[in-house]
C-alpha cells in the first residue's frame, strides 16, 4: 500500500478526487432520470460512459504501465458523457427559457437537473485538470559515483 501511494504524484490525487466527484454525479444523474422527473431528458448512454470512465480509471491506476494514462482516459469518458448529457437535455433548456432568461425561469428548473448539471461541469473540469498533471512521480535515477561525493552521501 505504501509503495502504491508512494509512487503517485499530485495528478493522481486530483484524478482520484474527480473519481469521487464522478460517482456523486452518477448517483445524482441517475436520481434525476428515475425519481427526479427527467425521464424524457435522461440518457442511459451518459450513465454508462460515466461508469466506464470510473472503472477505467480504477483499473488503470493499479498498474504502473497504464497509470500515467488513467487520468486522461477518465477525462475523455467524462467529457463524452457530458456531451451526451447536453445532447439529451438541450430541449429542457429551450422549454425552461422559452420566455427569456429570468430569475423566475431559474427558479422553475428541476433541482435534480440543476444539481446534475453543476456536478457534471465540476467533474469535467477536475478530470481535465487531473489529466494534464503527472500521475506518477518521476523515478529517481541512481547517483553515479565518479567524483567527490558530498558529505551527506558518505555517512
Amino acid at each position: 500500500m505504501k509503495e502504491f501511494f508512494g509512487s503517485k504524484a499530485v495528478g493522481f490525487y486530483v484524478s482520484a478526487a474527480a473519481e469521487l466527484l464522478a460517482i456523486v454525479t452518477l448517483v445524482v444523474y441517475a436520481l434525476y432520470g428515475t425519481v427526479g422527473g427527467g425521464a424524457q431528458y435522461f440518457s442511459p448512454v451518459a450513465l454508462v460512459l460515466l461508469i466506464v470512465g470510473i472503472a477505467a480509471f480504477a483499473g488503470m491506476c493499479i498498474f504502473k504501465v497504464t497509470a500515467p494514462w488513467a487520468g486522461f482516459v477518465q477525462a475523455v469518458f467524462t467529457f463524452v458523457a457530458f456531451l451526451v448529457y447536453i445532447y439529451h437535455c438541450y430541449r429542457y433548456f429551450s422549454e425552461v427559457f422559452y420566455g427569456g432568461i429570468t430569475a423566475q425561469a431559474f427558479a422553475l428548473m428541476n433541482k435534480y437537473f440543476l444539481a446534475a448539471l453543476i456536478l457534471f461541469l465540476l467533474t469535467v473540469v477536475v478530470t481535465q485538470v487531473g489529466a494534464q498533471m503527472r500521475q506518477l512521480k518521476k523515478p529517481v535515477a541512481p547517483r553515479e559515483s565518479g567524483g567527490a561525493e558530498s558529505p551527506a552521501t558518505t555517512r
